[in-house]
């Protein structure tokens, strides 16, 4: 069974998150950030984004929210697209005990030698060739207690319910957000 919210995912790998819920346009995709300072309408109703020379997309955003004796509570979004930010990622990353270390190990291979095989990314000639902005100290080189990541972006669409050849389909997808600095043991772990 694929769980119908992100959150469900969360719980059950036990992992906690600092996401954003976007409010999603079904018809055009705009997105709108929540307002967190309207607790149970936070996204505007309806759609303003314009294409030039075209009127206003004008779909609706956002639903009515109730509990189970049907009052309602407030408004939801009709469709979100569910964000956490890079930056956030990489400080929480950071902060754990001991893992500054362990992304700077990760360049102490020094590439390998042509011909050679090599068993992770961070091995190869071409991660250590790769130089500075400045043009002229290799990225491998981490001055004054800086930090060089190498990062991996990877994008997964599907049909949730199998290829249709004619018909609807409902497709999900997932951007994944790697760090190659990791070892590879841990590299792919939900927490990391």
């Amino acid at each position: 069974m694929i769980p119908l919210d992100i959150r469900t995912i969360f719980k059950i790998l036990q992992v906690e998150f600092d996401i954003t819920n976007y409010a999603c346009c079904l018809k055009c995709c705009a997105i709108y950030p929540p307002n967190l300072a309207k607790l149970g309408d936070p996204y505007p109703h309806h759609c303003s984004f314009k294409e030039t020379d075209k009127s206003q997309c004008d779909t609706l955003l956002v639903k009515r929210r109730s509990v189970k004796d049907g009052q309602h509570i407030g408004y939801c979004a009709v469709r979100t697209f569910i964000y956490h930010s890079p930056q956030v990622w990489i400080t929480e990353l950071i902060s754990h005990p001991g893992m500054q270390d362990v992304l700077c190990k990760a360049w102490d291979g020094g590439g390998s030698v042509a011909g050679s095989r090599c068993y992770d990314i961070m091995q190869a000639m071409g991660i250590h060739s790769f130089m500075s902005p400045d043009g002229k100290t290799p990225f491998s080189k981490q001055p004054d207690g800086s930090v060089h990541l190498v990062l991996g972006l990877f994008v997964n669409r599907f049909n949730l319910y199998g290829n249709k050849k004619a018909g609807k389909s409902h497709s999900i997808g997932v951007i994944y957000l790697v760090c190659m600095n990791l070892p590879p043991n841990i590299r792919y772990h939900p927490e990391n």
